[in-house]
């Protein structure tokens, strides 16, 4: 993401160079948008995962109860 900083006049300088410095700041900027949006992906991706664990341990404690209750009525 530095890559900006040698491409200024100092390197170059003429409508390539103008149009070169366009072309790699809408692609920096492509680039942080799609950061952003893996990172908001990544979050509800964590959120859904924690919520099927916790369902996941719901269920768990709820079999164990069951069978718990058949065997304490079998006995």
């Amino acid at each position: 993401m530095s890559l900006h900083l040698h491409a200024g006049v100092d390197t170059w300088y003429g409508p390539r160079a103008d149009a070169c410095a366009s072309e790699l700041a809408a692609a920096q900027h492509s680039a942080r948008e799609a950061v952003d949006e893996l990172r908001t992906q990544s979050f509800v991706f964590d959120r859904h995962a924690d919520e099927l664990e916790a369902a996941a341990i719901r269920a768990e404690h709820a079999a164990e109860l069951r069978a718990d209750q058949r065997s304490s009525t079998s006995s």
